[in-house]
């Protein structure tokens, strides 16, 4: 996953949420949640991301 920001361009990149897709369920405020395929098929885990950086939150992947 990539962000953006209006000035700068690239802000953050995170690439260890999934190997055979990703799906985004919420973006708001300070926070991004969705599931990544981390052992296909069907090996779908939860995340959370801190939107501004891109970190995980939690224990998620």
């Amino acid at each position: 996953m990539l962000a953006f920001d209006r000035v700068d361009g690239l802000a953050w990149k995170q690439s260890d949420l999934g190997i055979d897709g990703v799906v985004l369920h919420r973006a708001g405020m300070g926070r991004i949640d969705g599931e990544g395929d981390q052992d296909p098929p069907g090996g779908w885990q939860p995340f959370s991301l801190q939107s501004d950086t891109g970190f995980t939150i939690g224990n998620d992947t």
